[in-house]
């Protein structure tokens, strides 16, 4: 189960959600274990430059994986956000 909230957002846009969940499908097809899936969008004005933030929590069978990355566009907060979580679970599915 996916759900995607936002927060200081006026409106998400499809394709923007259609990417998300198409990420998120890459991670529940590839590790099986996923529960739940919680995206939250933000927008954060630093130093007069705005950064858009991806905040991914999974919930898996013993464990709560929060991963919180940021960026210029969402897609690439998303990205990297996907990037991490796919490190940590490939840590726990193949223990060095």
């Amino acid at each position: 189960m996916t759900s995607i909230t936002q927060t200081g957002l006026s409106v998400i846009d499809n394709d923007l959600l259609f990417f998300i969940e198409e990420k998120l499908f890459f991670l529940e097809k590839t590790f099986g274990k996923v529960v739940e899936t919680q995206v939250t969008l933000s927008v954060s004005i630093k130093n007069e430059l705005f950064h858009r933030i991806a905040e991914i929590k999974i919930k898996l069978p013993n464990k709560i994986l929060i991963i919180r990355e940021s960026s210029k566009t969402f897609e690439i907060a998303v990205i990297k956000a996907v990037l991490r979580i796919k490190e940590q679970l490939g840590k726990k599915k193949h223990p060095k």
